[in-house]
């Protein structure tokens, strides 16, 4: 959904991996989707943008 409105980057806790793998590959393609395993990594990539 957030992909469809025109979202680039959607943040992904490594506990729903399983769950990327009913998106279409259109979806996939169009928007960045690092994963994070903790709230440190969550936040790296939030402020850094790493």
């Amino acid at each position: 959904m957030l992909s469809e409105n025109g979202a680039r980057l959607v943040l992904v806790p490594m506990s729903n991996l399983n769950e990327l793998q009913d998106l279409p590959p259109s979806v996939l393609g169009a928007t960045d989707v690092p994963f994070y395993s903790n709230n440190q990594m969550l936040m790296q990539t939030v402020i850094l943008g790493e």
